[in-house]
């Protein structure tokens, strides 16, 4: 790969890393953190992202709207959770200044065993806010599913962290150095 393309490589990645327009915000699910844990059977660990759209950071006076606009989590089990696809916004939420977030229903789609279509009305849960509110650094959120027989009640705990910007920067680093070694060898072969 030549210097320039591994300039133009880099340049986009750092673009894709800042926000434009609308915010964002993308959480990595923890699975040693998170869980879905049914009144009859084994618990499971989640894994997998969500992502929010919002409306401002830091928070205009009480509240911002946002929307959860991306949910890919797995469990162990590897069954597959959602955002229903039939919903056009199955997330919309407000975010408060406090860092509580409530969203009025959560449509979600369930896929394994059994395939389900669930509307959960009043999610709520915490996020913690970076230096001045200006960022997001986690959240936290726990409610429980009526998944119907045989399953019944099922709890699920849902902690997530943002991704450090530092990553970013070492993958940066590291492409960076890849060029110049490149660079280099090529130069020593003339």
């Amino acid at each position: 790969m030549s210097l320039r393309w591994l300039s133009l490589l880099l340049g986009a990645l750092l673009l894709r890393a800042a926000p434009a327009g609308a915010l964002t915000a993308s959480f990595a699910v923890d699975p040693a953190a998170s869980s879905l844990v049914p009144a009859t059977g084994s618990p499971q660990s989640l894994s997998g992202s969500l992502g929010f759209e919002l409306g401002a950071l830091p928070v205009p006076g009480v509240a911002t709207s946002f929307d959860l606009i991306d949910l890919a989590l797995t469990t162990s089990g590897g069954d597959s959770i959602g955002l229903d696809p039939a919903v056009a916004t199955p997330g919309l939420g407000v975010l408060r200044s406090d860092g509580s977030f409530t969203i009025p229903t959560l449509f979600l789609h369930l896929e394994g065993a059994q395939s389900l279509d669930l509307a959960l009305p009043d999610v709520t849960g915490q996020v913690a806010f970076g230096p001045g509110g200006a960022s997001l650094l986690s959240l936290a959120a726990a409610f429980a599913i009526d998944a119907g027989p045989p399953s019944g009640l099922v709890s699920v705990t849902l902690n997530a962290v943002v991704p450090e910007p530092g990553t970013v920067g070492l993958l940066a680093a590291g492409l960076v150095a890849l060029g110049l070694a490149q660079r280099r060898r090529k130069e020593d072969c003339r």
